[in-house]
């Protein structure tokens, strides 16, 4: 769990981070200044759950969220080597928008068959789909989907 207070000995506690938007990473970036001081990250959801740590001997330190859920967050910067926690590290947070999928334009072609218990053929569909695509065929067993039967 993180401290409460914002510094206690060896251990900061940034500002709360708020994410409000979809993000596909957020990333708390921690640095200082000398060679013979280093910082370690962790970052906690708003119950107390660790999401991103970062313990290297980085600098600067990156901790990364991927994906995070809109909320509070809390980051707690340790002093592992070196240092003051009121005077020696920097932070900022760094915010990449989510990935969009990527469309190949290949087609998978597939065969479905529907068969009953002893293995009796009901009924046997083509189905060509864009890759990473859903097909919505309806009942391969012989109805049809909703969106099958205004089509037709």
């Amino acid at each position: 769990m993180p401290p409460s207070s914002p510094i206690t000995g060896d251990v900061a506690v940034m500002n709360r981070l708020l994410i409000v938007r979809d993000n596909g990473t957020a990333t708390v970036v921690v640095g200082w200044p000398g060679a013979d001081v280093d910082w370690d990250v962790d970052v906690f959801d708003s119950r107390g759950r660790p999401v991103s740590q970062a313990a290297s001997l980085d600098n600067p330190e990156r901790a990364v969220l991927v994906d995070p859920a809109p909320g509070t967050y809390t980051v707690q910067v340790t002093n592992y080597a070196g240092g003051t926690a009121a005077t020696d590290w920097t932070a900022s947070v760094e915010f990449a928008p989510p990935t969009p999928g990527v469309y190949s334009g290949l087609k998978e072609a597939w065969n479905l068959t529907c068969a009953d218990r002893s293995g009796q053929v009901l009924g046997t569909r083509e189905v060509i789909v864009d890759r990473g695509r859903i097909a919505h065929i309806g009942d391969p067993c012989g109805r049809m989907s909703p969106s099958e039967k205004q089509a037709s």
